[in-house]
């Protein structure tokens, strides 16, 4: 499954670059996430008619949803803006390459926020690192403009994870993941 799961996030790079030959980057962006939420709507509702989500009408649930719904979203509207408009400016495999590097500065972001990081994520992250260049990048890997802006988006992504992950405690996830994509 984890490789499935690395396949499919990694092909969704060629895709959103073949999808920039028909689509301006926000149209392309704007699209795509208003795809994500309606996806998300069934299965709110099933959720809501099974009782496993609570206080959705609650005014102190619906603030605290609005505020992780709009920080997350905002944090989410400008990772996925540099990585878009990254693409215009580099490829596919630098691309993935680069913005993977989020899984190396969502552990170092952290420690800002005095999350405990052991020496098991310092080495999970070391691998990450070499594991992803040995996926991305090909013989004749070179910085360019797309390649900062995808570094900058990587940035925004770990800070995305580390939100969502602050947010998810007090809203259900799936009602945060809905409304931050609309």
């Amino acid at each position: 499954m984890l490789l499935l799961a690395a396949a499919i996030w990694g092909f969704g790079f060629v895709a959103q670059r073949l999808g920039m030959d028909h689509l301006e980057p926000f149209a392309f962006n704007g699209l795509r996430f208003v795809i994500g939420a309606l996806s998300l709507l069934p299965l709110i509702w099933i959720m809501k008619r099974q009782g496993r989500l609570k206080g959705l009408s609650d005014k102190d649930f619906l603030r605290r949803a609005f505020a992780g719904s709009l920080g997350c979203g905002g944090i989410l509207f400008i990772a996925a803006s540099f990585q878009q408009v990254g693409l215009l400016h580099t490829t596919a495999a630098n691309a993935g390459f680069i913005t993977g590097l989020y899984i190396v500065l969502v552990p170092v972001l952290g420690l800002a926020l005095k999350h405990s990081t052991g020496i098991n994520t310092w080495l999970g992250c070391a691998v990450a690192v070499v594991g992803l260049y040995f996926l991305s990048v090909g013989d004749d890997f070179s910085i360019s403009y797309g390649d900062g802006l995808q570094l900058i988006g990587a940035l925004f992504w770990a800070m995305h994870i580390l939100a969502v992950d602050h947010f998810a405690a007090r809203v259900a996830p799936v009602v945060l993941a809905c409304v931050y994509r609309v």
